[in-house]
């Protein structure tokens, strides 16, 4: 699949919605991808992947928005970036980047049981994950994404 991205500013009140999309030429007609564009300085857009049964979010770079709980709502995988440290928030929210306690908002509102963390930035991979599950109600697997790592759901 090709997409062309645009460099371009994201307006205050901009709409985010998402699209269903299955290219003509895509290999397994089981499987759907939505898109939603993120919250993000540049245009970026988050992928869900579906056969029908299963689905995977990935959220690419973003900052929180409520949008992106009904997206990942029940979601049986989240790969979320996690960027900046809490006390950074201001500056998450300006570059569309995600906190421990922006992505906790989001396992806690859109219902998630596995997250795994990637495109860290200024905490440790470890200390962003034990950041995060100190924030969560629920019992989700919350794990930081490393080189080579290959997951089935």
């Amino acid at each position: 699949l090709t997409f062309l991205m645009n460099s371009m500013g994201l307006e205050e009140d901009t709409d985010y919605e998402y699209y269903n999309y299955i290219p003509d030429n895509f290999a397994d007609p089981n499987l759907s991808i939505a898109l939603i564009q993120t919250k993000h300085p540049v245009i970026n857009y988050g992928y869900k992947i579906s056969d029908g049964q299963r689905n995977l979010v990935y959220t690419g770079d973003t900052g929180y928005f409520s949008d992106l709980i009904e997206f990942c709502h029940k979601t049986d995988l989240v790969i979320c970036e996690a960027s900046y440290s809490d006390k950074n928030r201001e500056k998450a929210e300006k570059w569309g980047h995600m906190t421990p306690a922006m992505v906790a908002k989001l396992i806690n509102e859109a219902d998630l049981s596995n997250v795994i963390l990637t495109h860290f930035v200024e905490l440790e991979p470890k200390e962003f994950v034990s950041q995060v599950k100190n924030q969560i109600k629920q019992s989700t697997n919350v794990i930081a994404a490393y080189t080579g790592m290959e997951i089935s759901i």
